[in-house]
């Protein structure tokens, strides 16, 4: 009887430790990725019309005194297929995908999960370069770091910083970051012109997931806004494509 009770010991310090290495797995894959959609809401439910309001970004004057680069354009045009966005000042060039609605059909599709330098377009808005309304972009934040959300969320980007986004054509629209909004998930407001907005000042909005719990819920979203570059202010350093 000692021998048996033994066995039957040891075969459940067996199962303890496979069910305790089959969680370390499942939380070690479950780490790098962003688990929940970045977008807030569907754009069909934002009012695509003149009157929605401009007056519920919360943003910070951009007051930076960032040179443009001489490839940014003084007359941006449209871009329909954005390939590439790069941090002027910060050494970061970050591949971008052309994406529409996620599977779902509940929000725009993210990048793929496992690549957190890659920034996605949201295609059923605004063009990039677009005289009017925001572009939406997103990209990934993971909540143990190592992905672009991680490093604006913390900082990265100063007020005035140019961000210029280039298209498969050789084409580029040349932005300057002008401040940001923080949102929780469960306060979004459907009908609001954070993110959405068709007929707004040219800007791009980039948004990120932000304020994740213990178990890697995303409560809250940073969204990152920049104004298109263009006229006068370009052409003073003679910008061109």
């Amino acid at each position: 009887m000692p021998h048996r009770n033994t066995r039957i010991a040891i075969v459940i310090v067996v199962i303890v430790l496979i069910a305790g290495l089959a969680i370390m797995v499942g939380v070690r894959l479950h780490q790098p990725g962003d688990t929940n959609q970045v977008a807030l809401g569907e754009p069909s439910q934002i009012a695509a019309g003149p009157e929605t309001s401009q007056a519920s970004e919360t943003t910070e004057p951009a007051t930076s005194t960032s040179a443009v680069p001489e490839s940014c354009p003084s007359d941006p045009q449209p871009i329909a297929s954005p390939v590439q966005m790069t941090l002027i000042g910060h050494g970061m060039e970050l591949p971008m995908l052309s994406l529409g609605m996620d599977a779902s059909g509940a929000a725009p599709e993210a990048p793929p999960g496992n690549e957190g330098y890659t920034v996605a377009w949201f295609n059923q808005g605004p063009l990039v370069g677009s005289s009017e309304g925001k572009a939406v972009l997103s990209s990934h934040t993971f909540q143990y770091g190592g992905a672009l959300g991680n490093q604006l969320n913390n900082g990265l980007l100063s007020l005035g910083d140019i961000v210029k986004i280039s298209g498969s054509d050789g084409s580029a629209a040349c932005y300057r970051y002008s401040g940001s909004t923080h949102v929780m998930v469960a306060d979004y407001d459907p009908t609001s012109d954070i993110l959405y907005d068709y007929y707004g000042d040219p800007k791009f909005a980039l948004i990120v997931c932000s304020d994740y719990t213990s178990g890697g819920d995303a409560l809250g979203r940073m969204i990152y806004y920049g104004d298109l570059i263009g006229g006068d202010e370009a052409a003073q350093v003679g910008g061109g494509s």
